[in-house]
């Protein structure tokens, strides 16, 4: 602007700084995408040197860059971009809240078997399935044993549930940044997978039914599935990137 503003007095200054912004708006109506930068006026009298502006005549007010800008491209990726981060961060919820509950019923495994073969008996599942009332009953027996003669191998299950809960925590990284910690849930996804293996190796050296073991594998089946969601929308999210913009 031509004429220093440094002593003149404040409702000078106001009307002369004020008409700059209507420059702005202007752009933006027609179409133009507009960048104010002052950090170079810290340095005023050195950037008037540089770029042959004459310091005493002009006092510099701001570098405003114009740009043509597809505003309805832009702002249909930002639309796609959140509706895709809200079933990210939906889906992880699910994933966490069964998580935690997993590991939170990891530690009063004793009380909860016991209420669990009260519950079957009041609804008659002995007279409908015998097998797994029997089941039941024996891993009480078990428990109860451990509980009462063994407690210190209760504290593994301690340690189970634990787990669960850190794993847990987690998944905070992807519900915060899914692209940059998309290897969380990929993590998840691998851990799983495992749980078949482990189920079919694992059972039959510890004596557990094969039908419990496939109620074990189930976890890993549907646990896979939140998490396959989670990936296909966060790689859709990151094939997105920055919102177009066009020259």
């Amino acid at each position: 602007m031509e004429g220093r503003t440094d002593d003149a007095p404040v409702p000078r200054q106001a009307g002369t700084w004020g008409s700059i912004l209507p420059a702005v708006c202007a752009a933006r109506a027609r179409g133009l995408g507009t960048c104010w930068t002052t950090g170079n006026l810290v340095h005023e009298r050195e950037s008037a040197r540089v770029l042959g502006i004459p310091y005493e005549d002009v006092v510099q007010a701001a570098r405003k860059s114009f740009e043509h800008v597809q505003f309805r491209a832009y702002a249909a990726a930002m639309s796609d971009r959140a509706a895709l981060l809200k079933g990210i961060r939906a889906w992880l919820a699910l994933f966490v809240v069964c998580l935690v509950l997993s590991g939170a019923t990891a530690f009063p495994l004793v009380h909860e078997l016991h209420w669990t073969e009260s519950a079957l008996r009041a609804l008659s599942v002995p007279e409908h399935l015998p097998g797994l009332m029997a089941w039941i009953s024996r891993v009480r027996d078990g428990l109860d044993t451990v509980d009462a003669d063994y407690p210190f191998v209760l504290y593994g299950t301690d340690w189970l549930a634990f787990a669960h809960l850190v794993i847990a925590v987690a998944f905070y990284g992807p519900y915060r940044d899914p692209v940059r910690n998309i290897w969380v849930v990929e993590f998840g996804m691998i851990a799983c997978a495992g749980i078949v293996p482990l189920a079919l190796f694992c059972g039959p050296v510890r004596s557990i039914p094969f039908w419990w073991s496939v109620i074990d594998m189930s976890f890993g089946v549907f646990g896979v599935v939140p998490l396959y969601v989670v990936r296909k929308k966060t790689k859709r999210l990151e094939a997105l990137g920055a919102p177009s913009v066009s020259g």
